[in-house]
C-alpha cells in the first residue's frame, strides 16, 4: 500500500505582490526600526520576488517634508531601515503626507537616494 502526497508549488513572478496585513505576528528586523522611531507600520507589499517591501506607514514623527532637521532625520530613518532590510531598496507609503518615498541605493556614489512621488498632485 503506497502513500500518495500532493504538492502544490506556487512560483511567483516579479509582477506578483504578497501582502502583509497581520503585522503583529510578521517577524522582519525592519519592524523593530519602526518601533524605535514610534512609526505605526499597517502594512507591507513584497513585490519582485517578495524582496521590495512597501512598507505603510502611519504618524512619523516629523514631517519629512519641511526643514533641514526633518530632512536629516529622514535620512537615519532611511539608512536604518536600508540595513534592516538586508540592504535592499523599498519604499514608505506616508498616509498622512500622501507620499510614497523610494528608497534606492546607488552603487556608483555609495549612497542611499530617494525619490518622493507626491500621490495629492496625481490625476484622480
Amino acid at each position: 500500500m503506497g502513500l500518495i502526497i500532493a504538492l502544490t508549488c506556487t512560483v511567483l513572478s516579479a509582477d506578483d505582490v504578497v501582502t502583509v496585513d497581520d503585522i503583529a505576528n510578521w517577524r522582519h528586523p525592519t519592524k523593530d526600526v519602526f518601533s524605535k522611531w514610534k512609526i505605526k507600520l499597517t502594512k507591507v507589499d513584497l513585490l519582485n520576488h517578495r524582496v521590495y517591501p512597501v512598507f505603510y506607514v502611519d504618524g512619523l514623527p516629523f514631517d519629512p517634508m519641511m526643514g533641514y532637521e526633518n530632512a536629516k532625520q529622514m535620512s537615519r530613518l532611511e539608512a536604518e531601515l536600508f540595513a534592516a532590510n538586508g540592504k535592499h531598496d523599498y519604499a514608505l507609503e506616508l498616509k498622512q503626507d500622501n507620499i510614497r518615498v523610494n528608497v534606492t541605493y546607488n552603487p556608483a556614489t555609495r549612497t542611499l537616494e530617494e525619490e518622493i512621488i507626491d500621490h495629492s498632485s496625481e490625476r484622480k
